[in-house]
């Protein structure tokens, strides 16, 4: 059995209403972004979004500002536009807390052969069944900007 802290939700950056189902470029921002979709943004993501499997299945639903265009993004969700500005994170991390503002722990016990994955760095610690959509997550888009695809690992303990 495995101890997880369970995710939730709580720092949502796109909505299904926004789901981007074409790859126009037109089709790339909400209507209201035109002509110029990042105009004034210095903070600049990977524009590119995986395009191979496993990553094109969990990435079908998400949008990347949501309905917002690139710059209102990033007004509301960083600290600064320009390229030291970081990513507004909630309190703990997003978990669930409780009325003391503390973050709820709970178990959660995988069958025998579950995969979990996640996205980030290699100190990434949270994790999700594998092949959870991208916008039930809760990341911010930079967590696409990553290099070590799909690594098996094993653990004996």
């Amino acid at each position: 059995m495995r101890t997880f802290l369970y995710f939730t939700a709580g720092f949502a950056l796109t909505t299904l209403s926004s789901v981007v189902g074409s790859t126009q470029e037109s089709d790339r921002f909400p209507s209201q972004c035109y002509p110029d979709p990042c105009a004034g943004i210095m903070f600049q993501d990977n524009n590119s979004l995986p395009s191979f499997f496993p990553l094109s299945t969990e990435l079908r639903t998400y949008a990347r500002f949501g309905d917002l265009c690139p710059f209102e993004f990033l007004l509301k969700w960083t600290t600064d536009i320009r390229p030291n500005g970081t990513y507004i994170y909630p309190s703990e991390d997003g978990f669930v807390t409780d009325i003391e503002g503390i973050a709820i722990w709970g178990n959660v016990t995988l069958r025998v052969g579950q995969k979990v994955d996640r996205f980030g760095s290699e100190s990434g610690t949270f994790l999700a069944v594998l092949g959870a959509l991208y916008i039930e997550r809760a990341l911010p888009p930079t967590n696409l900007n990553t290099e070590d695809g799909l690594q098996a690992i094993s653990n004996s303990a």
